[in-house]
């Protein structure tokens, strides 16, 4: 790598040498220094075009926009670097009036007539009857003027390869782009596909091999239509689709809602594996895949930027999976696994990530960002619903699980869900990091709900059940950050026979003001018979537990309820039943305010152990008083309040980060591989957390790259010192990484200087791209300068090992040879030792 000279390259968005692109296209251009600095740009090209963006974009282009476009690179003040690029625009649309590239009928026929086929051609009811490739770098466009609906058939049993072609409508869109029969095949690697309401419309019992394909501006890119018989099932005889992209970008404007309306809808399919090598990205449409009637198990797939056209919108707008069940018979499974839980997303900026209906949902693994709600599960009364191993950082609800009862397994369990509702008050409202609608399970088995860590920041609710029977709540645990916005940790309303036991919630301040009913509160209780809140911890919310409206035959036993105002709040119409000897623990001290009950009515009264060195006062409306009973003997596993540690979002920065990327962590042998190690974690996490307030860990990441340059200079400093003791080519050599070190070290401190200054979030991510690199220059020359310094040590112990005997055998003639001997010994013996030590032997007696 240089480190002298910078330089840098321009590129495009398009195929060829020179870059190739259909006129109405979209060119962006793109300009990358090498190594990465900070500096500006300045772009001319044809027609007068200037930009000083640093990738700019040229909407649709005409004809003369063909031409050189040169970028200027201007760095460290005066300092500059060139390049430039090629763009032919073409007239890719074709003339009806070039007989020669019109293609019709069958295609045998055609090859047969002798008819030369160009490379710029048309495809209008074209009849695929016999195995065919275009001929590589032909453009096709597509048209539908013969009365047929579609611009090229293939019949069953035949091949239609295509491999390095662009095929489009010329932003007119076509019904269909390509037909596949039943028992026909495509193969299409590596193409351009665009400008189609139907690009493949693929019938049951075809077969798709698709690589390394672009789809752009199709309503649907790909469809696989209801059979003929609509309660049938079929299948495809092969779909291998891989290494696609699927997109919109620029063309989905607002009131456009006819194009781009999914990336791939199936009807009626039977267990179709979609398990692809090379992950595919559908990007900025309003649906990636839609399944009705199927059964799919998918993984490896990446989806960004789904969103609905323009609202009101329909349910089927803004997922990045829907799956719906119309049959009669059912039920219809999705399994979708994504990249893992802390691998990269597999839902980014989605209104939804995954919605199903009436369906058997297993979704898993998938690291969810920006997302409005993460899951979202209705209607499903089938065989059972599994969401577990699942990250999600929404901005509504994590997983929303609505109107699903009688299902007979219901699991959500070791999620991680971060909620923070940023548009609280303009239309999200009641979000939660799970919530739980009408889920009446009265026969079946409990649903679980259990072991899901859940942070709330300026969103509503941890875990929200109404109407919800038989489920079990168990091991959550939840973390309100914002006093001022959260309302429950744990929200039952109209819920009955419900089991919540062993949950931990927190939140962040018992005594920061009075707040409207009460709030926030570690669990609510609302209108809600016969349910068991048992072995729970409830900490440093203002409320611990409020009971509102009639909540009889319901038990409160075994809980913890730590440093609130109150412990147990029943409100004016709040009834619960007489709850003796339940042992519940009222941990404060301070303020002795067990618990009010304000119903006068119905004086519930709750004798718990209490941990304090005196008896509460025994007013009226205080519900705790001490019992001489011991606490109640939770399970195992539960009422461990000390080993109940909410764990925040590990994808998030949190203060720990700071500290440590501030050099806390001392380790005085590898201090220098630590500082290393804690601020790429710290700047990893800083990309690829959005909503982050970076200014004080762009701080804390700074101090740490000074530090870390400091290390490296060190050590390379102290590697040139023993360079004169070496043969001459190691000596150059580590003389030459001792000058790039230098460099990084400058280039370190230069961007370090830039970050504090930063004006804005996008500039200081800038800088850290530029460090990051540095850093991974760094990386690469310190395992040199290690793999150098350990060749010096090993090259001069070996010879000095060797001496040793050589020493030892020579002989002892009078007193001065005996004590050269000993410290020749010495000297030898203790060369592997510190610089210090052995620099202080003399080299003779």
């Amino acid at each position: 790598m240089t480190f002298s000279q910078v330089t840098v390259h321009a590129y495009a968005d398009a195929f060829g040498s020179p870059y190739q692109l259909c006129e109405f296209s979209n060119l962006q251009l793109h300009a990358d220094p090498n190594p990465p600095q900070a500096g500006t740009y300045e772009w001319t090209g044809p027609n007068g075009f200037t930009s000083t963006s640093q990738n700019p974009l040229l909407t649709n282009i005409g004809l003369s926009a063909t031409g050189t476009y040169y970028v200027t690179f201007t760095y460290n003040t005066n300092k500059k670097a060139l390049d430039q690029i090629s763009i032919q625009v073409r007239d890719c649309c074709y003339d009806p009036q070039t007989p020669s590239t019109y293609l019709t009928g069958n295609i045998s026929d055609i090859v047969a007539s002798g008819i030369p086929i160009e490379l710029k051609v048309a495809a209008d009811g074209l009849i695929i009857n016999q195995n065919y490739q275009f001929v590589p770098q032909t453009e096709i466009t597509l048209l539908n003027n013969i009365g047929l609906s579609t611009s090229i058939y293939v019949e069953p049993s035949v091949v239609l390869m295509i491999n390095f072609n662009q095929l489009h409508a010329c932003n007119v869109l076509v019904e269909n782009g390509i037909w596949l029969k039943p028992g026909a095949t495509l193969r299409a690697e590596n193409s351009y596909f665009r400008d189609a309401l139907r690009m493949i419309n693929a019938q049951g019992g075809s077969g798709m091999i698709i690589r390394n394909n672009k789809f752009h501006a199709n309503d649907l890119s790909i469809v696989v239509p209801p059979p003929n018989n609509p309660q049938a099932l079929q299948g495809l005889t092969q779909f291998i689709f891989e290494n696609n992209e699927i997109e919109c970008q620029g063309e989905n404007l607002i009131g456009q809602s006819y194009k781009s309306y999914g990336g791939i809808e199936m009807f009626n399919i039977e267990y179709l594996q979609f398990h692809p090598s090379t992950a595919n990205y559908f990007h900025d449409i309003r649906n990636g895949i839609i399944l009705w009637d199927s059964h799919l198990d998918i993984n490896n797939n990446s989806f960004e930027n789904i969103q609905p056209s323009v609202p009101p919108y329909s349910t089927i707008e803004g997922n990045g999976i829907y799956a719906d069940k119309v049959l009669q018979d059912g039920p219809f499974e999705l399994e979708q696994t994504g990249f893992g839980l802390n691998g990269s997303y597999s839902f980014k900026n989605c209104k939804t990530g995954v919605f199903t209906s009436k369906m058997s949902p297993t979704i898993e693994d998938n690291n969810m960002v920006a997302v409005e709600s993460g899951i979202k599960v209705e209607s499903s009364a089938y065989r059972s619903i599994k969401l577990d191993y699942n990250r999600i950082q929404c901005y509504h609800d994590g997983i929303f699980l609505n109107n699903n009862d009688p299902s007979n397994l219901v699991l959500v369990s070791e999620n991680i869900i971060e909620v923070d509702d940023i548009t609280q008050g303009t239309g999200l409202y009641n979000s939660a990091g799970i919530k739980i609608y009408e889920n009446g399970n009265p026969n079946l088995a409990s649903p679980q709900i259990g072991d899901n860590i859940i942070n709330v920041y300026t969103a509503i609710h941890g875990i929200v059940a109404q109407g919800t029977n038989r489920t079990s709540m168990f091991g959550n645990k939840v973390y309100l950050h914002e006093a001022t916005a959260n309302w429950d940790g744990i929200n039952l309303t109209n819920c009955t026979l419900n089991d919540v036991y062993g949950n931990t919630i927190i939140g962040s301040g018992a005594y920061t003001g009075f707040y409207s009913s009460f709030r926030p509160r570690a669990l609510s209780l609302i209108s809600s018979t016969e349910n068991t809140i048992g072995c729970n911890y409830f900490n440093y919310t203002y409320c611990g537990m409020s009971v509102e409206d009639i909540c009889s035959n319901s038990t409160i036993r075994g809980n913890m309820f730590n440093t609130h105002n109150y412990g147990i709040r029943i409100n004016p119409n709040g009834v619960t039943g007489i709850q003796y000897d339940k042992g519940n623990q009222w941990n404060d001290c301070d303020i002795p305010s067990g618990g009010l009950n304000q119903n006068t009515f119905f004086p519930t009264v709750f004798f718990t152990y209490n941990y304090c060195p005196y008896t509460p006062d025994n007013y009226t409306t205080l519900m705790f008083a001490q019992s001489n009973n011991e606490p109640y003997n939770c399970p195992a596993g539960l009422g461990e309040w000390e080993n109940q540690v909410v764990e925040p979002m590990t994808n998030a920065p949190t203060s720990l980060d700071s500290v440590v990327a501030g050099a806390g962590l001392v380790s005085n042998d590898f201090q220098e591989e630590v500082n290393w190690m804690a601020g790429r974690y710290l700047y990893g996490k800083i990309l690829n957390y959005p909503a982050l307030n970076t200014n004080e860990l762009f701080s804390s990441f700074s101090d740490s790259i000074t530090e870390i340059s400091a290390g490296l200079y060190q050590k390379v400093t102290e590697c040139r010192k023993s360079a004169n003791k070496i043969d001459s080519v190691q000596s150059n050599y580590l003389l030459q990484l001792y000058t790039q070190a230098g460099i990084i070290v400058d280039s370190v401190n230069h961007f370090n200087d830039l970050i504090r200054s930063g004006v804005t979030t996008e500039d200081s991510l800038l800088y850290l791209a530029n460090i990051s690199n540095l850093m991974m220059n760094y990386a690469e020359l310190s395992v040199q300068i290690d793999a150098l310094v350990t060749y010096f040590s090993q090259s001069r112990n070996s010879v000095y090992d060797s001496l040793i005997p050589v020493n030892y055998n020579l002989p002892d003639g009078n007193i001065f040879e005996t004590n050269e001997k000993l410290v020749n010994q010495i000297y030898l013996t203790t060369f592997s030792n510190e610089y210090i030590i052995r620099n202080c032997i003399p080299m003779s007696g």
